[in-house]
């Protein structure tokens, strides 16, 4: 497939000139949803740009992407749907309910700028914000704790400084009830109505009270039921919030017969999780997701061959900690076992642990023909690598 992609973005980085010329790249305010069509639309006529397709694979701009698609003529999920999605939880999480839709947990709204100094609840929760990625400001409340202060805590994460996406952020979270079980998402796409999934990936959560997704296996250990389930219910949630021609990831909480969604969005799952899909099920989702938006007909029947893992192996550490020495991690590179590899930390680096957002030390990607031969190479890797740390005073 040859085709010119031109990129809206509203900070350039130099990563993005493998893909495209810098001459195509307008940095504008993605963020301000008023502004940013005639901003585009603006570019466009300048410098006459035939565009036959708009479409992203980040989070934080889904809203603005829908907006720009419809407002080009361009296929795509829809501005109403796409503010109904993971982009706000509340609005999610009203439409569900007012639809009927009970697999989600009781919920409510709280403004962290107006809560008693001493409000505990008398159940167990977890609090959100209302938008953002990558589970910032997630946190456990057990019944009993001080609410005010783990806001405090996760308000730490929540600042335009650790996301752009924040900057807009008001203060407000969604608080639900905490629900316990295996975390699980179901990916795919959706086109013309017709869902089709690409299958179920099985996270590995961080210890609570917070909620890092560390690693994911492809696909998900589950029973035939499990799945029926969890596909029965993302086809139900995707036809509440009238998502089309976009891609899925609904995330689950699964415990005895019972699944709860913690929240859908759409888009197609993140990281390495779509060539994990390629890898493992033969379902190339980035491919298909371009095709949606050209207006080809898309199907895939996925065939199980590899179990895939990705996995963020972070520090064991309390406090913050500079990372004074680091060894094997030159090897790592050379394992050909390792289709995906990135350092993120690096001797001097100053490394936090939580309630601030935990730094990592690097990101793995392997595959195995069995799930046990993955996990004992997940563990021969990791055992390579040897860290050394000094607490910062």
């Amino acid at each position: 497939m040859e085709c010119e992609i031109f990129v809206v973005t509203s900070k350039f980085e130099k990563w993005l000139l493998k893909y495209t010329d810098k001459e195509n790249i307008l940095v504008a305010d993605t963020f301000d949803l008023h502004n940013i069509i005639t901003c585009v639309l603006q570019w466009i006529i300048e410098k006459k740009i035939k565009v036959d397709a708009v479409g992203t694979f980040k989070e934080s701009s889904v809203i603005p992407t829908a907006d720009i698609a419809q407002s080009l003529g361009c296929i795509g999920v829809s501005g109403a749907s796409a503010r109904r999605s993971s982009q706000n939880k509340l609005a999610m999480r009203y439409f569900l309910k007012k639809n009927g839709c009970k697999n989600q947990p009781h919920f409510s709204i709280i403004d962290s700028n107006n809560i008693e100094e001493h409000y505990v609840l008398n159940f167990d929760a977890v609090i959100k914000p209302l938008f953002g990625s990558s589970s910032h400001g997630v946190i456990k409340i057990k019944n009993g704790e001080n609410v005010k202060a783990k806001i405090d805590d996760a308000l730490l994460t929540v600042s335009a400084s650790e996301r752009e996406v924040f900057k807009n952020f008001k203060g407000h979270f969604i608080l639900e009830q905490y629900v316990s079980g295996g975390v699980f998402s179901v990916d795919g796409i959706v086109q013309n109505e017709e869902v089709m999934f690409a299958g179920i990936t099985e996270f590995i959560m961080g210890e609570e009270p917070f909620f890092t997704q560390i690693g994911s296996i492809i696909p998900a250990k589950i029973n035939s039921d499990l799945q029926a389930q969890l596909y029965s219910n993302t086809s139900e949630v995707i036809k509440i919030l009238e998502f089309d021609n976009c891609g899925f990831h609904a995330e689950f909480r699964a415990n005895n017969d019972s699944v709860f969604l913690l929240e859908i969005a759409s888009r197609l799952p993140g990281g390495g999780i779509q060539m994990g899909y390629e890898k493992s099920l033969g379902v190339e989702l980035t491919k298909a997701m371009i095709d949606v938006w050209l207006g080809n007909k898309v199907s895939f029947s996925p065939i199980h061959s590899k179990y895939v893992l990705h996995k963020s192996v972070l520090p064991t550490i309390e406090t913050d900690s500079t990372l004074t020495a680091l060894t094997g991690i030159n090897g790592l590179k050379q394992r050909k076992e390792i289709w995906d590899f990135y350092q993120f930390a690096s001797v001097g680096d100053i490394l936090h642990s939580y309630p601030k957002t935990p730094s990592q030390l690097y990101y793995y990607a392997i595959q195995a023909d069995t799930r046990e031969s993955l996990m004992s190479l997940s563990f021969e890797i990791e055992s390579e690598v040897k860290y050394e740390l000094d607490n910062v005073n």
